[in-house]
């Protein structure tokens, strides 16, 4: 039996972790400073509230993901992988 490679990248996961973290952040102070109104301009892109939000959850999940906190699936529905067999030819 093979002993499986070691990962190529050992730091890649602490940077996906360190530039989500860093993400997370920039989309924290943004939301604090808009006190009330309805689009923010960050990096020459004007972004509403809706989809810094968004933003948010999205960039608040990968920090929970990356960093363990989380796992990837919070649930996996097994009724749903069961294929429909109507209509197949029979025996």
């Amino acid at each position: 039996m093979p002993i499986p490679a070691p990962d190529p990248t050992p730091g890649q996961p602490l940077a996906a972790l360190a530039f989500a973290t860093q993400m997370l952040a920039v989309i924290q102070s943004q939301l604090q400073q808009l006190g009330g109104a309805q689009s923010a301009t960050i990096d020459g892109q004007t972004i509403s509230v809706t989809d810094l939000n968004k933003s948010h959850q999205y960039w608040q999940r990968r920090v929970n993901i990356l960093s363990g906190a989380k796992p990837r699936a919070a649930r996996i529905r097994i009724g749903s992988c069961t294929p429909n067999l109507t209509g197949l030819p029979g025996p």
